[in-house]
């Protein structure tokens, strides 16, 4: 979906009309504004939706580990930088290899 395409004005126009109704209630919020990103990302290819979703989950998963901590957490953001540049170097490899 390109930025200067119909397709994006329109889910322009659905997301900023439906986002004040979601405002009152921050999982509704987050919900919506994660299912929208989703929904924006699977147009142009649905099966690297996996890539995102994963990526999400382990910066979510540290994210929720480093909150815990008092003291930071520079482990958990090695962890989160090796998950990432790992699921990218991974994705690049195997681009080049199938092509």
């Amino acid at each position: 979906m390109l930025f200067n395409s119909l397709p994006f004005l329109s889910f322009a126009a659905v997301f900023f009309m439906c986002w004040p109704l979601m405002r009152r209630h921050k999982t509704t919020r987050w919900s919506f504004l994660v299912a929208a990103s989703f929904f924006f990302y699977g147009w142009w290819d649905w099966r690297y939706l996996g890539l995102i979703i994963i990526s999400g989950l382990i910066d979510f998963v540290v994210a929720l580990a480093i909150g815990r901590r008092a003291s930071g957490g520079k482990g958990w953001l090695i962890v989160s930088l090796v998950g990432n540049l790992g699921i990218l170097f991974t994705f690049k490899q195997v681009s080049r290899i199938l092509r």
